[in-house]
């Protein structure tokens, strides 16, 4: 009775409350007070016959003793305290499988995810040489993130046969999937038969194998996509196709041998009240701490990392989050600081109530972020005790000086930080001081990714590369570098190598949703837009993160589908409101087409969240098509002052200053372009060149750069406007009507064709054809008018 256990047993566990009665059992659940967690400690049943229960106690606790493994209840301790045994437990927060699918709705993909857990536990059971007996729905446990977890091993033996077990696995599968066989693949429905055999062909390492092949099948189902978007344009893609489901299978497999119970886990950036401590420093252990307990998320196996900026959300509560992300758990911490020391207090919040799991307390010192870190990271065990990982120290790879800096350019490269040039050789310089800093190296990497796609400029991914070369001689595991790879050889556009290295992420880390979203960056790269969509849509499936909706809605616009982009785009304003990614490609696609009032009025709530250069530049062009020339020239010199480098924005500047009639600054800005495109500046593309040579005159100079035209997007609308410009800029009307014709039948609309440099084509018939065709009727209405000179 609970009432004869009322007190602290063992000097350590006080009992709180009765949690079930079995055959030979009763189990209580218990706060252990040195460790400070929730236990489960489990009674001999006072009422029992005579006979050797004492022993079969013993031996249960035994058998535990010999096995680790995440599908299987854990032993923490033996107790024997006035000749009454008593074993402690891991505590289970949920029901028996039985129960909960009388109380809950799942589908097929859960119950088969669940059958492949069970099934690995059985399997590493056996490879222990020990046999359950006693396997059915009540001995099952689903706990916090829908994990199934085997109990009661009461009747267990190391004498038995394996296979009475694959039966019993077998007749739990049945029922689990009973109202589901119409839902079942002919490769599972094969499976049970074979499990119910009367002598059953298979282990239940096979079966596990088969189950979570299927679980991963059915996430594979295609999020319908517009028909646009499945069509393939030539008989390569087949082949493609054929190569990327090899590379699925072969996930599958490394996904199956991991056993993997793959936990969405988000991570609530710390709360810090500073009263009389110092903000730097409080600052850096706040930075020091979100930074830790992602990467411990990223490096624990069966945890994937939800991946989320605070301030995109509208949301709040625990609740909330963990709804909106589609996380399992979250972790949520807060910092208290005095003068020396700060009162860390963080927990483990489960879906979908926020039910508290797992926490702990700490005191940390103030002074010393590394150490701060180093005590958190020492308790990892106990927020997720089923991964089974321990988080190494990294007192030994960086000191304290060089940790500061770390976290001072991650903070802000997370927070956006713009110049990553500056970022970029401050990283260098800590990691030729800390070598063997393994996160460091990814910091890098996307830092020199940004680098080099803001400047274009190839050196930083040679720096990169250079430095992962040394890195990976250097760090204690080189597979910790495979994600900065992974950026290097996109920067490079080496398909092979990608899909190399990310063949290795996947099998140290078989998260499906990473696999989904870096094969979708790889289909990019390849320009095999569509693809990409299909692959970001399972991505999304999984893990509904702003970025997973941003890079779906990226392929579906590159891939022609304004309507599919924009339809994911607003789901995801759903979501994320203050999403500036999501409203920035929002507000291009209204603009191209002509919503100009919708367009400006995305962009403005884009730069209240965060004052952007190209995005006041975009603005600005905007207001330049409504002919508020003024407001156009504001937004183009503020986004100038902020980024001189821009080419499209010093071209935009120079014309609307032409525009506006002030000739002498548009022709310093044209010459400054052109100047540096004939020193060799890659950032200065050959398009932007030949509209400032066309506006200075100098036409053969031009036309010669359109017809040397390198630009990976040939056949893109823009570019066909840029052609139409210059070349009715040389006084060339048939050509320009050609490309003109060219850009309306990309998708473009005819209004952007409104720029008084236009006015000249109005002569043509042609040109008047073609903007009626596009829905500018008035367009040449009111006569001819030359076009400002430059």
């Amino acid at each position: 009775m609970l009432s004869d256990r009322i007190g602290l047993v063992a000097q350590r566990y006080r009992i709180e409350s009765t949690l079930g009665r079995g055959g030979m059992g009763e189990v209580y659940l218990a706060d252990d007070t040195s460790l400070d967690r929730k236990v489960a400690i489990k009674y001999l049943r006072g009422d029992l016959p005579d006979g050797d229960w004492r022993d079969q106690m013993r031996d249960e606790a035994r058998l535990l003793a010999q096995l680790s493994h995440p599908n299987i209840v854990q032993i923490h301790d033996i107790l024997d305290e006035g000749g009454v045994p008593a074993m402690v437990m891991e505590y289970i927060d949920g029901r028996n499988l039985f129960i909960y699918l009388r109380e809950h709705r799942t589908d097929v993909s859960q119950r088969l995810h669940w059958l492949a857990q069970i099934s690995s536990g059985i399997a590493a059971l056996h490879e222990a040489g020990i046999c359950h007996r006693d396997l059915k729905m009540e001995n099952v446990l689903i706990g916090p993130g829908k994990i199934a977890k085997v109990s009661d091993f009461g009747i267990a033996s190391e004498t038995a046969d394996p296979q009475a077990d694959v039966s019993a696995l077998g007749n739990l599968a049945e029922a689990v999937l009973g109202d589901k066989k119409h839902e079942l693949s002919p490769s599972i429905r094969e499976l049970l038969q074979r499990m119910l055999a009367e002598q059953p062909d298979l282990g239940a390492a096979e079966a596990a194998h088969e189950f979570q092949l299927a679980y991963y099948a059915s996430t594979q189902q295609e999020t319908p996509l517009p028909d646009a978007l499945t069509r393939q344009s030539h008989s390569s893609r087949h082949l493609f196709g054929a190569i990327l489901v090899m590379a699925i299978a072969g996930f599958a497999y490394w996904y199956v041998l991991a056993s993997a119970n793959v936990t969405n886990v988000a991570v609530v950036p710390t709360t810090v009240t500073a009263a009389g401590a110092d903000d730097r420093e409080a600052r850096w252990l706040r930075t020091a701490l979100n930074q830790s307990v992602k990467q411990s998320v990223i490096d624990s196996t069966g945890l994937a990392l939800v991946q989320f900026r605070q301030e995109e959300l509208a949301v709040n509560t625990p609740v909330e989050l963990l709804e909106t992300l589609g996380a399992d758990s979250l972790l949520v911490s807060s910092l208290d600081c005095g003068q020396h020391t700060c009162e860390l207090s963080m927990a483990r919040l489960e879906a979908p109530d926020a039910s508290v799991s797992r926490q702990f307390n700490a005191t940390v010192p103030l002074d010393s972020a590394l150490d701060a870190v180093e005590q958190t990271m020492a308790q990892w065990p106990l927020l997720f005790p089923e991964t089974g990982v321990e988080v190494a120290s990294i007192a030994s790879q960086i000191s304290e000086e060089d940790y500061r800096a770390y976290l001072d350019i991650y903070r802000i490269h997370e927070q956006g930080g713009s110049n990553s040039v500056d970022l970029f050789a401050n990283l260098q310089t800590v990691i030729e001081r800390a070598p063997g800093y393994a996160p460091a190296y990814k910091l890098l990497a996307d830092i020199g990714y940004q680098a080099f796609q803001t400047m274009a400029a190839p050196q930083y991914l040679d720096a990169l590369e250079q430095q992962l070369g040394e890195g990976s001689r250097r760090v204690a595991d080189p597979a910790l570098l495979d994600t900065a790879w992974f950026e290097l050889y996109t920067g490079r556009g080496d398909i092979a190598e990608m899909q190399r290295v990310r063949d290795q992420i996947i099998a140290n880390n078989p998260d499906p949703a990473i696999a989904h979203y870096l094969q979708g960056r790889i289909l990019s790269k390849d320009k095999d837009f569509p693809a990409a969509a299909q692959s970001y849509a399972r991505a999304l499936r999984l893990q509904p993160t702003s970025e997973h909706y941003y890079a779906l809605a990226r392929s579906q616009y590159f891939g022609g589908d304004a309507t599919a982009a924009s339809e994911s785009l607003e789901q995801s304003l759903e979501r994320y409101p203050n999403s500036a990614k999501a409203l920035n490609l929002l507000a291009l696609i209204a603009f191209e087409q002509w919503s100009l009032e919708r367009a400006v009025n995305l962009w403005e709530r884009s730069l209240a969240l965060s004052d952007n250069p190209v995005v006041r530049s975009n603005l600005g062009n905007a207001y330049l098509y409504t002919e508020d020339y003024p407001t156009a020239r504001m937004h183009f010199a503020q986004a100038y002052a902020a980024d001189s480098q821009d080419a499209v924005l010093i071209l935009s500047l120079a014309d609307v200053e032409s525009l506006l009639g002030n000739t002498e600054r548009a022709r310093e800005l044209y010459t400054e372009l052109l100047g540096r495109h004939s020193a060799g500046d890659s950032l200065v593309f050959d398009e932007a060149a030949a509209q400032a040579a066309a506006h200075m005159g100098e036409f053969e100079r031009a036309l010669k750069l359109i017809k040397n035209q390198t630009s990976d997007f040939q056949g893109n609308p823009m570019i066909s406007f840029s052609n139409a410009l210059v070349y009715t800029l040389a006084g060339q009307s048939l050509a320009a009507l050609v490309e003109v014709d060219s850009a309306v039948s990309g998708g473009m609309s005819g209004h952007f064709f409104d720029l008084p440099w236009f006015d000249r084509l109005c002569a043509e018939n042609r040109f008047t054809e073609i903007m009626t065709a596009a829905g500018n009727t008035g367009r040449c209405t009111g006569g001819v008018i030359s076009g400002p000179a430059p």
